[in-house]
C-alpha cells in the first residue's frame, strides 16, 4: 500500500497487487475477494472502512490490478493481531 497526499491535505491509499513485476492469477483473485468483502462489510456493519474510489482487477489497464481508496487513520488489523503486548 502507498499513501498519497494531495496539495489540499486529502489523503488516499493506492493498493497495487503482485510481487514486483510478477503477477499471479491468485493475486488478482485475492484482491477482488478483498474488495468484495469490504463492500459487504461496509454495507452491513458499522465497521470503519475506507471508501473505494476505483478498483480494477484487470491488469490490462495499468499493468497490475490496483485500488484507490480514502485514507483511514488507525492501525492495520494485522499489526494488532500479532501484537504481543
Amino acid at each position: 500500500m502507498y499513501a498519497i497526499e494531495f496539495s489540499d491535505g486529502v489523503k488516499w491509499v493506492a493498493r497495487i497487487t503482485g510481487k514486483g513485476t510478477e503477477l499471479e492469477e491468485l493475486d488478482i483473485k485475492k484482491m477482488d475477494t478483498v474488495h468484495q468483502a469490504m463492500r459487504f462489510i461496509k454495507a452491513y456493519t458499522l465497521i470503519l472502512l475506507p471508501t473505494v474510489f476505483t478498483w480494477e482487477a484487470n491488469e490490462g489497464v495499468t499493468g497490475a490490478p490496483f485500488a484507490l481508496m480514502s485514507f483511514v487513520e488507525g492501525s492495520q488489523l494485522s499489526d494488532r493481531w500479532f501484537d504481543k503486548s
